[in-house]
């Protein structure tokens, strides 16, 4: 406004020394009065149109900025309307073209970048399910961890693309076991020292699968540590406390819990409440105090026990053929061994 108010007072100033002495010039022996109202009305009527001829013109440039912080802002495709024929209008087509053709390169880059991921992702689950046509124990497991892993992880508060990375994490958080020898991964019996340490390299191996993945890199972490401890004795780091990574300590608290609660050949899944104690033996210890708890919050809004919901019984006990034992996995055996839980584990054949 400042701009307008100004702009009529120049041009009524401009207007006023020829108008006047035109009507002079005119008039001759006209009284000054007379020559005065002739340039007043002058500069009245030239003030108008000069003010109406700059309101138009500010209206379309304020259009045009509108236009580019739009654009700037994120709103690519964004279009201000064209009016007349002259350099604004030629101005407007330009800057309407302009943003056309940006949304036009937006979307293309934007398609190219999702079929990147779902090819990556893709071929990660292809990984994932070689794992789990190589280990019974894995069948299941890693979708039942994910979704226990998304829903502590929005007790939690985390949203976007942290709970993105969470549920992805939870979903590979085994895929380094690719790389683990058959008569390890498949012992039907319980693995000996160093058949154990070999276990413990499949983090490891996760993290060289998934670090060659661009848009996985966020989600390394979280399967590389996923089975640090809270009080740093765990693998392979040996990190502590909050050094863990958030979504890993989410990870490994779910990741426990349906060790726990989950039937298997070798074991009667114990319910939520029968599982809890044996939890809070590994709180501080095992599992991060404050994902714990989220995990009971998340758990208690829904009854339903996570391990039975895509796994029945006797699909459990087809997974091993007949006559055949199954071990527990090493993951248990570390759980029974820190909370001195006996029997650590039954070796009884599968029903046949």
């Amino acid at each position: 406004m400042r701009l307008l108010s100004l702009s009529v007072l120049v041009f009524a100033g401009v207007t006023l020394v020829p108008v006047a002495l035109l009507a002079w010039l005119i008039g001759g022996n006209l009284p000054i009065a007379r020559v005065i109202a002739v340039a007043l009305f002058a500069v009245v009527v030239g003030g108008v149109s000069g003010a109406l001829s700059i309101h138009y013109l500010l209206k379309h440039i304020r259009r045009l900025l509108s236009g580019v912080l739009a654009i700037a802002q994120g709103g690519l495709g964004q279009q201000v309307p064209v009016e007349g024929k002259n350099e604004l209008s030629e101005l407007a087509h330009a800057l309407n073209y302009m943003s056309t053709q940006v949304r036009t390169y937006d979307d293309e880059q934007k398609q190219l970048l999702a079929t990147v991921k779902q090819g990556g992702l893709e071929t990660v689950r292809a990984l994932v399910n070689a794992i789990h046509a190589r280990d019974a124990y894995t069948r299941g497991h890693a979708n039942r961890v994910a979704k226990l892993s998304v829903l502590v992880a929005k007790e939690l508060g985390l949203t976007g693309d942290e709970l993105l990375h969470v549920e992805y994490g939870a979903i590979l958080h085994d895929v380094g076991k690719i790389g683990i020898r058959d008569n390890i991964l498949l012992k039907p019996a319980q693995l000996g020292k160093d058949e154990m340490e070999i276990m413990k390299a499949h983090p490891e191996h996760g993290r060289r699968i998934l670090d060659k993945v661009s848009f996985l890199k966020p989600v390394v972490p979280l399967v590389y540590h996923h089975h640090e401890w809270f009080d740093g004795s765990g693998y392979p780091g040996k990190l502590k406390g909050e050094e863990i990574p958030l979504g890993a300590r989410i990870i490994a608290a779910a990741d426990t819990y349906d060790a726990i609660t989950t039937n298997r050949p070798y074991q009667q899944g114990r319910s939520f409440e029968q599982a809890k104690p044996i939890l809070e033996n590994l709180r501080g210890k095992h599992l991060d105090p404050k994902v714990l708890d989220a995990l009971y919050e998340a758990v208690r809004k829904r009854p339903f026990r996570f391990a039975q919901n895509e796994m029945s019984e006797i699909e459990t006990i087809e997974l091993v053929p007949r006559g055949e034992v199954q071990a527990a996995p090493a993951e248990v055996v570390a759980i029974e061994d820190a909370t001195r839980t006996p029997p650590r584990v039954s070796h009884a054949a599968a029903p046949k």
